[in-house]
């Protein structure tokens, strides 16, 4: 079984020709449903501690 959402890379035609011909069921879920998936939520986290641990450059010289 597999699990995505409606968005348009994961419904193009060939992508359900493709698993139709392998014989996979699908199981739909809403767009922009990343609230129901926990690796979402993973990222989430560690994209947020990466952010803080970034810190913008005040000027040009610090970004040579």
């Amino acid at each position: 079984m597999l699990m995505h959402d409606n968005a348009r890379p994961h419904i193009a035609r060939i992508v359900d020709e493709y698993l139709d011909t392998v014989e996979i069921r699908r199981m739909i879920w809403p767009i922009r449903s990343s609230y129901l998936n926990p690796i979402e939520r993973v990222w989430d986290m560690i994209g947020r501690r990466v952010r803080v641990r970034i810190r913008a450059s005040a000027n040009l010289r610090e970004l040579s």
